[in-house]
């Protein structure tokens, strides 16, 4: 969805389009950091 109604239809898929490819690159990078993961404790 968006707010900004100066955007066409193709506009409107070509961004989203983008952003899914960003979200699956966080999504991949957050795997990886989970896998590594670091805890700490106060002591």
């Amino acid at each position: 969805m968006t707010t900004d109604m100066t955007l066409s239809v193709e506009q409107i898929i070509e961004y989203y389009g983008a952003r899914w490819k960003i979200e699956a690159g966080f999504k991949e990078i957050k795997q990886e950091i989970g896998s590594f993961s670091i805890s700490s404790a106060k002591c």
